[in-house]
C-alpha cells in the first residue's frame, strides 16, 4: 500500500493506493495524528480491503474523518460491518457475530461462525 498526503488551509487529504489491510492500519492512525483538523481519505485507488481495516474506517467515518471516492463494495461492506456492530447480543458475558463477511473487489462470501450458548 501507498500513501500520499496533502496539507492545504487546515485540510489534509490523505491518498491511499493499492491493497489497504490490517498492519497499515497503525501507519494511517500515526498519519492521522498530525496535521489540521480536517482529514479527507480518498480511497479511489484501493483495490482490496480486509475486516479489520473495513471496522477501522467504520470508526473514522463516525469521528472527524470525511471518506471519499470509496467503491460501492467497500461502502456496503462498511454498512454491514455497523450493522453487525449494532446487533451483537451479550450472552453470558460474551458477544456473539452472527456471520463474518469477506469481499475480494466484487466477490462477496458470508463465513459462519460457531455459535456460542
Amino acid at each position: 500500500m501507498k500513501i500520499e498526503r496533502d496539507s492545504q488551509g487546515g485540510k489534509t487529504t490523505i491518498r491511499l493506493i493499492g491493497h489497504f489491510q490490517s498492519e497499515h492500519v497503525g501507519e494511517l492512525k500515526k498519519q492521522l495524528q498530525h496535521d489540521g483538523p480536517l482529514f479527507i481519505l480518498d480511497l479511489k485507488e484501493v483495490t482490496v480491503v480486509d475486516v479489520e481495516v473495513v471496522r477501522f474506517l467504520v470508526e473514522s467515518k463516525a469521528g472527524v474523518v470525511k471518506i471519499v471516492h470509496c467503491s460501492q463494495y467497500i461502502r456496503k461492506w462498511m454498512a454491514r460491518e455497523q450493522t453487525l456492530r449494532l446487533s451483537k447480543v451479550p450472552r453470558n458475558g460474551r458477544n456473539v457475530r452472527r456471520g463474518q463477511e469477506v469481499l475480494y473487489g466484487s466477490l462477496y462470501r458470508s463465513e459462519r461462525k460457531i455459535r456460542v450458548r
